[in-house]
């Protein structure tokens, strides 16, 4: 399991450095190097959670009703009107995670996405649930051994020690054709059978929206 924080802190202060040092004196710029050391330490240092957001362990196990899963990135969203992202975990290897996940306490939306095929950095553009949900899966790229599934849960974390369960289901579905029936009585063609027979699907998307099957909702547990 791996929880995912950026900052650009650091490359951001050694930036206004090289410019500040261009535009003034050298001596400004060894006295403003005097201070680095302190701008760093508080850009390094984690910023304090208020109360109600302090970090939190909630464990969850996931229900799939098709396939394997091979693979799942988990998003934990703030249950407010922004609904922002609070956390992001990448999970490699289902069968020695500890079904634990970290985020801030208070309500919450927890969204998995399984066996998506994406890599960390394909996720950079979610800050948002409603960022979430403009993403999309193709179905060429799906696989009836390990499909992409999808599952939402909502929380309020830090409450209790309950393990919570996601209900996970695909975006694609089959069509199963049995048989097919025609009636060639009196035309001229009576008594003849059918060969060669193809069937084709029309107006099927060939991309879907990755939260498609999932409402709109809040938490409601307080």
């Amino acid at each position: 399991m791996k929880r995912y924080i950026v900052t650009h802190c650091r490359e951001l202060i050694f930036l206004v450095f090289s410019v500040y040092s261009e535009l003034f004196p050298p001596f400004l710029g060894i006295t403003l190097l005097s201070f680095l050391p302190a701008f760093l330490y508080g850009c390094n240092a984690p910023p304090a959670l208020p109360h109600h957001d302090a970090e939190t362990v909630t464990r969850i196990s996931m229900e799939a009703s098709s396939g394997q899963i091979r693979e799942m990135d988990i998003f934990v969203f703030r249950d407010d009107r922004m609904q922002k992202l609070d956390c992001y975990q990448k999970v490699e290897d289902p069968i020695s995670w500890n079904n634990e996940i970290v985020s801030g306490s208070g309500g919450r939306l927890i969204a998995a996405c399984i066996n998506s095929g994406k890599t960390v950095m394909d996720w950079t553009s979610v800050s948002s649930l409603a960022s979430l949900r403009n993403l999309s899966v193709s179905l060429e790229d799906e696989s009836m051994q390990h499909p992409f599934m999808s599952g939402m849960l909502g929380i309020y974390a830090g409450k209790d020690d309950r393990e919570r369960r996601i209900s996970l289901s695909p975006i694609f579905s089959i069509v199963e054709l049995r048989s097919i029936r025609c009636d060639f009585s009196r035309r001229p063609y009576a008594g003849e059978v059918l060969k060669d027979v193809k069937v084709y699907l029309t107006n099927v998307n060939a991309e879907c929206r990755i939260l498609c099957k999932l409402p709109l909702f809040r938490t409601v547990c307080n």
